[in-house]
C-alpha cells in the first residue's frame, strides 16, 4: 500500500482496532509522554489515564505516542496496570507504506462522541509545540472521517510559551482556542493562553491546575516535618543531585556541570562537613540518556573530594524503592522540574537549577506553589560560592528553616488538594460529554451515587422533612377551612335571625381574623409545595433514583 492519505497518520495495531470496534465514546489523549523514557512524562501520563478511567466506564482512552518510540513504550509500560482497555494510537506523518500489523485508526459507525484531552507537560513552545499541533490535526481528521467532530476539548497541567502562542498560524490558534479549558501549571502559562484572544477569537478557560504528575505522586507526600535545630545533620550530609546537560536545559553543558560541582564543594566547606552526592537520573532510553553526563559529573565530584554514590534511575514503577533513598538527603539539587516536584512533595528541601527562560518558567511555578526562597533558585552563570553561602544561611538557621519546612509542607498539601479538585472537575466534564453523546450509563449513576452518598442521604432527609411539613400544613389548612365554613354558616344563621327579630348583628372580627390566618397558612403551604417541587426536579434527585429504587426493592424482599 503506497501513497497513504492524511487520515492514515494515526495507526493502531490489530488488537487495538478490535478494541475500538464497539467504542461508543472515544477520548484521544495527547501529552508530554510520547513513548520516551522521561520520568516526569510517564508520571503525568499515568495520572491522566487514571483520571480518564474515572470519568465514565464507557469512555475508550486512545493515548497517542510517536511510532518511532513504540518499542521503548512496550519496555516502559507494557505490563503497567491500568493500560488494559486503552487503545494505543501511533503517530507517523511520513509513512508511504503501511507497516505490517498496523492499520489506520478508524472509528466505528457506532461511535457517538469523540474528544481530546491535552494532558500535561512543557511542550507548547517552539521546540515541541508544532509537533503536538500536528497530532491534534491528525485526530481531527480521523474523527471527521467518521462524520464526527471533537465535541469536548480539555487540557490540564500545561506549560505554555507566550511567544510561541503569539506566532501561531490562524488555523493552529483557532484549534487551541476551541478548547473549553486549557488548565496550566504556572501563572506565566495562564497569561500565554490569554494570547489566543487576538483576532476576535475567544480564549479557553485557563485554570491553575498544577502539574498532572501530582495525581501519581500524591501517595508519597510526606507528613508534617519534625522540628530539628540541626542542618546539615551530623549523621551524614547527603545531597540528591539531578543533572541534565541536554540542549533544552542549557546551552553551556560543561559550565552547568562545573557550577553544580563547585556549589557542592563550597557548601561542604561552609558546612565544615563532607558531602555525599546521590546522583538521580530521570531520562533513560536508547535515544536520550542522562548517564554520560552523570558519569562526567561523578568524575568531577571525585576530583573535588566529594563522596559519590551509584546513580539511581527514577521510574514510576520503582518509586517504592527510590523514595526511601531520596528522603535520606538533606537537600536536593535538580535540573528537572519533576524531580524537584517529587523532592518537594517528599519533604526534602530543594534547590532548582535555572539555566534558561524555559526552566525559569518551570521554577517560577514551583516557587509559587511551595513558597521557595530566591536563594534556592540557582543560576549557573552566577557565583557558585556565593550561591552556596546564601543557601547555607537560609537552611542552617533553625527558625528560618522551620518556617521553610512548614511552607513546603503546606504547599504539598495545597497542590494535592488542587489536583483532587481538578480531577473531579475534569471527570465531571468528560462524563457530561459522554452522556450528551450516548446518554447516562447505569454504572456511571451507581458510581456517582457512591461518590455522593452523603449528599444523597442529606437530600433525602431534607425531602422527608419537607413532606412532613407539607402534610402538617395541609391538615392545618383543611381544619381552618372547615372552621371557616362553620363560622360562615353560623353567620348566615345569625343574620337570618337578626332579620327576623331586628336584633343587632354579631361582631365579625373572629371571622376576619380566621380568614387572615388561613391566608397565612395557605402561603406557607404554597412555599412548601414550591420547595418540594424544586427538590423533585433537581439533578441530584434524578441521579438518586436508582438508589431509591434499590431501597424499595430491598424493603419488599425483607
Amino acid at each position: 500500500m503506497t501513497g497513504l492519505p492524511p487520515t492514515a497518520q494515526l495507526l493502531v495495531a490489530d488488537d487495538g482496532a478490535r478494541n475500538l470496534e464497539k467504542a461508543q465514546a472515544v477520548l484521544f489523549m495527547l501529552g508530554g509522554y510520547d513513548g520516551s523514557g522521561n520520568y516526569g512524562d510517564i508520571a503525568q501520563f499515568l495520572a491522566a489515564l487514571a483520571l480518564v478511567r474515572s470519568a465514565d466506564e464507557r469512555l475508550v482512552a486512545v493515548p497517542v505516542i510517536e511510532r518511532e518510540h513504540m518499542p521503548k513504550h512496550a519496555q516502559l509500560l507494557g505490563g503497567q496496570p491500568g493500560l488494559d482497555g486503552a487503545v494505543l494510537a501511533q503517530f507517523d506523518p511520513g509513512l508511504e507504506v503501511l507497516p505490517t500489523g498496523l492499520r489506520p485508526l478508524a472509528l466505528p459507525s457506532g461511535t457517538a462522541a469523540a474528544g481530546a484531552y491535552l494532558y500535561g507537560g512543557g511542550f507548547l513552545n517552539p521546540s515541541w509545540g508544532d509537533r503536538k499541533l500536528a497530532h491534534l490535526h491528525a485526530m481531527q481528521r480521523a474523527v471527521g472521517a467518521a462524520g464526527l467532530e471533537l465535541s469536548v476539548l480539555l487540557g490540564s497541567g500545561l506549560q505554555v510559551d507566550s511567544d510561541w502562542v503569539s506566532r501561531l498560524a490562524p488555523a493552529d490558534a483557532g484549534l487551541l482556542a476551541g478548547f473549553k479549558s486549557l488548565g496550566v501549571r504556572d501563572l506565566g502559562s495562564m497569561a500565554a493562553v490569554a494570547e489566543l484572544l487576538r483576532d476576535g477569537r475567544r480564549a479557553p478557560e485557563a485554570p491553575l491546575t498544577g502539574d498532572d504528575a501530582v495525581g501519581f505522586l500524591a501517595q508519597y507526600v510526606a507528613g508534617p516535618p519534625p522540628f530539628s535545630t540541626e542542618w546539615p545533620p551530623t549523621a551524614g550530609f547527603r545531597i540528591n543531585v539531578h543533572l541534565n546537560d541536554h540542549e533544552w536545559v542549557t546551552d553551556d553543558p560543561e559550565g552547568l556541570m562545573v557550577f553544580v560541582a563547585t556549589f557542592l564543594e563550597e557548601l561542604a566547606q561552609v558546612a565544615r562537613q563532607p558531602i555525599v552526592v546521590q546522583p538521580i537520573m530521570g531520562y533513560e532510553d536508547p535515544r536520550i540518556s542522562e548517564r554520560p553526563g552523570i558519569d562526567r559529573f561523578a568524575a568531577l565530584c571525585r576530583q573535588k573530594g566529594l563522596g559519590i554514590e551509584e546513580a539511581i534511575l527514577l521510574r514510576p514503577a520503582s518509586m517504592n524503592a527510590c523514595v526511601p533513598v531520596l528522603r535520606q538527603a538533606a537537600l536536593t539539587v535538580s535540573c528537572s522540574y519533576h524531580i524537584a516536584l517529587t523532592s518537594l512533595l517528599l519533604g526534602v528541601p530543594t534547590a532548582i537549577v535555572v539555566g534558561n527562560p524555559y526552566y525559569r518558567q518551570k521554577a517560577a511555578g514551583l516557587q509559587s506553589d511551595f513558597s521557595l526562597p530566591d536563594t534556592l533558585l540557582l543560576e549557573p552563570r552566577s557565583s557558585p560560592g556565593a550561591a552556596a553561602r546564601r543557601a547555607f544561611d537560609d537552611l542552617s538557621d533553625a527558625e528560618g528553616r522551620a518556617a521553610l519546612d512548614a511552607a513546603q509542607h503546606a504547599g504539598a498539601l495545597r497542590v494535592v488538594a488542587r489536583r483532587q479538585e481538578t480531577e473531579e472537575h475534569l471527570a465531571q466534564l468528560l462524563s457530561e460529554a459522554v452522556e450528551a453523546g450516548i446518554g447516562p450509563g447505569i454504572e456511571t449513576l451507581q458510581r456517582r451515587l457512591q461518590r455522593g452518598s452523603v449528599a444523597a442521604a442529606e437530600l433525602m432527609h431534607e425531602l422527608a422533612i419537607l413532606r412532613v411539613e407539607r402534610q402538617a400544613l395541609v391538615r392545618v389548612a383543611e381544619d381552618q377551612r372547615a372552621r371557616l365554613a362553620q363560622l360562615e354558616q353560623a353567620l348566615i344563621e345569625q343574620r337570618t335571625t337578626v332579620a327576623r327579630h331586628s336584633a343587632p348583628a354579631p361582631p365579625e372580627t373572629q371571622l376576619a381574623a380566621l380568614e387572615r390566618h388561613i391566608r397565612v397558612v395557605e402561603g406557607e403551604l404554597e412555599e412548601r409545595t414550591r420547595a418540594l417541587g424544586l427538590v423533585l426536579s433537581s439533578l441530584s434527585w434524578k441521579l438518586t433514583r436508582p438508589l431509591r429504587t434499590l431501597k424499595s426493592v430491598l424493603r419488599r424482599r425483607t
